[in-house]
């Protein structure tokens, strides 16, 4: 009985353990290929018209986030794929850039550092489909498994885009793919709205000096 009990004791602080592990590693890597900015907390609002869902495709359940932001699509698009100045636009993206080509797909190393926790440092293998489509998939490094896409769709005439942003997760066996997607869905409006107002200053700046 007391062997019983003690078996039961550990498989709990186990799962304990592991939920705690996977909030600490969700709050950093739930955006993949980028991470995410300050909240409100620190003085930055988050957009509350962002629709956020689950979606199965496949065998895999995906987070899903949508926002539409007042900006033509490619000025979208010249944010998400200036890969060496993400860190800029997700704060504890510590680095990003591009290492290598293979066939039409870009390699871009990302490391990702919690606040003194833990570091995830992993290669996505990017395929780019100007300027409508981002998608990418884990080629090598932490995680079993990530993919995930931007979809930017033209609205007003091409005024504005609707930006549809999707990641399935799965960590192995203390990150479980149930519980990283369905954290990665709660922090989806932290990171759409990082991104709309970066695009914001990126369009601000640029009529300024026309």
């Amino acid at each position: 009985m007391q062997l019983r009990d003690l078996r039961r004791q550990i498989r709990h602080r186990l799962f304990a353990m592991t939920i705690l592990m996977a909030a600490f590693f969700v709050s950093f890597i739930a955006s993949p290929p980028h991470s995410h900015a300050s909240d409100k907390s620190k003085g930055n609002k988050v957009d509350t018209t962002i629709i956020t869902k689950m979606k199965r495709i496949g065998n895999r359940e995906f987070a899903v986030g949508e926002i539409v932001i007042d900006a033509k699509p490619i000025q979208v698009w010249n944010v998400l794929t200036d890969y060496e100045n993400s860190p800029e636009v997700f704060k504890n993206l510590k680095s990003c850039s591009v290492v290598g080509i293979r066939g039409n797909r870009r390699l871009v190393r990302q490391v990702v550092e919690t606040v003194g926790f833990m570091k995830f440092d992993y290669i996505v293998s990017m395929l780019e489909k100007k300027p409508t489509n981002l998608s990418w998939y884990r080629d090598s490094g932490s995680l079993k498994e990530l993919t995930g896409e931007w979809n930017l769709k033209p609205l007003a005439g091409g005024s504005k885009t609707s930006v549809t942003y999707q990641v399935f997760i799965d960590g192995g066996v203390f990150f479980p793919s149930w519980l990283l997607t369905n954290k990665a869905k709660s922090h989806l409006p932290v990171v759409l709205t990082a991104l709309k107002k970066k695009v914001h200053e990126h369009t601000a700046s640029y009529s300024e000096s026309e």
